[in-house]
């Protein structure tokens, strides 16, 4: 048995690792977790009892220590031989103080890029319990791989609606992971863009269960490498 703690970057991913990859992962004996990169604290009030108290900022990522802070924590705090972590962090906005950052920025290939930045890590790190993966180009690159399956969460959307997210796709040669790095373009806007609205914590892992794991996994390559090392841990 493999107990696999999962860093992410926000609720959407880790409402997609608890909700579907966990109850996947277990039929190979991989009992997966997760929790939010801790950002920092804020002070909370409470009207009850008139009294303020602080709590955990969880969520966004826009400095590498708060990432290597949480893996090395989790590693510490589970040192057990049968204990893995790995990462679900977005390629997009990765922050420039990463190791193997300035390496990345050169390089034009996504798949290239996002190799030299996990390496780095990999060897930041430095503990064989670790598995870096980082999802180009964001969390939300995954719904493309089946466009039709968003009418599971937009019950009103017309064809054109359905027919600008297969445009999209297109444009980048049907490759949900080469939709992209820029501002305007990145998955995120571009289903907002041609649905209207895109409410992302609570759409994006149920159009992913509505696409299943074997359609994402055939139309995204690097995701698909990922998550077979995963099912081959025990």
């Amino acid at each position: 048995m493999i107990r696999l703690h999962f860093v992410v970057e926000g609720s959407t991913e880790e409402l997609f690792v608890n909700n579907i990859l966990q109850q996947h992962l277990a039929q190979f004996s991989v009992y997966a977790d997760a929790r939010r990169v801790k950002t920092g604290t804020k002070r909370v009030y409470n009207p009850a009892t008139q009294t303020r108290h602080t709590e955990k900022c969880k969520g966004g990522v826009d400095r590498y220590l708060k990432i290597r802070d949480d893996i090395r924590r989790w590693l510490n705090e589970d040192r057990s031989e049968n204990v893995r972590v790995t990462t679900m962090i977005d390629l997009y906005q990765y922050p420039n103080d990463s190791p193997g950052y300035d390496d990345g920025e050169i390089v034009a290939d996504s798949y290239l890029r996002v190799n030299i930045l996990e390496s780095a890590l990999a060897q930041d790190i430095s503990d064989a319990r670790f598995i870096p993966y980082l999802q180009v180009h964001e969390f939300d690159a995954l719904l493309f791989s089946s466009p039709d399956d968003f009418c599971i969460q937009y019950l009103d959307a017309a064809p054109v609606n359905i027919a600008c997210l297969q445009n999209v796709l297109a444009a980048y040669n049907n490759n949900p992971e080469l939709i992209n790095k820029n501002y305007n373009t990145i998955p995120s806007r571009q289903i907002k863009a041609c649905l209207g609205s895109y409410p992302k914590t609570s759409a994006g892992p149920a159009i992913a269960a509505a696409i299943g794991l074997e359609r994402i996994r055939q139309r995204c390559r690097h995701f698909n490498e990922w998550l077979t090392r995963l099912e081959n841990l025990s």
